[in-house]
């Protein structure tokens, strides 16, 4: 129960499916299996498994067909929503440069209206970048360093030819960029 407490279902899931009744063997399990297996009924369409980092920055292409995930390395998780699947890790050009142990957490991300394009903003004590990329070809096509403090939100305009940005600065200002 410690598990669901934590918002783990995985785990009891994977223990109640050893126990779960067959039809060649009669079941043996008593309220507390049942119980359990209520608990861990949820109304999730599907999960994916944990990555190896906390998950922070999540965007929805407008299909509904692709996932970005932000991470604390900086990287940037393409997830197949359709097919459940990881598709690619997006690696900013510069986090060779990142200071080892310090964040550098991808708190925001946002896609095109047609879906062509991801804007992740990358934040750390010494850098704050938004990165553009390419989602059908995986590449990188630019960054911008334009806030002072943690970019913490992003979003297109409606017919995709700039989206804005904000920071939790001084100012906590948000700055507008086009898209040549």
């Amino acid at each position: 129960f410690a598990a669901l407490d934590r918002g783990n279902v995985s785990l009891p899931r994977s223990l109640l499916s050893k126990h779960m009744p067959r039809p060649d063997r009669p079941g043996r399990q008593g309220f507390e299996w049942y119980y359990l297996n209520s608990l861990c009924q949820t109304q999730e369409l599907f999960s994916f498994e944990p990555g190896p980092l906390p998950r922070l920055g999540l965007a929805s292409s407008p299909t509904g067909s692709l996932i970005g995930v932000g991470q604390t390395d900086g990287r940037i998780q393409l997830l197949d929503a359709v097919a459940h699947t990881p598709v690619a890790w997006l690696q900013p050009p510069e986090s060779a440069d990142f200071v080892a142990g310090e964040d550098n957490s991808t708190y925001a991300a946002a896609f095109s209206p047609d879906g062509k394009r991801l804007v992740t903003g990358c934040s750390s004590a010494s850098r704050k970048v938004l990165h553009v990329w390419n989602t059908e070809t995986l590449e990188y096509l630019g960054g911008l360093r334009r806030h002072r403090g943690y970019i913490i939100g992003l979003a297109f305009s409606p017919d995709g030819r700039w989206f804005v940005s904000t920071a939790g600065d001084m100012y906590n200002k948000s700055q507008f960029a086009e898209i040549v």
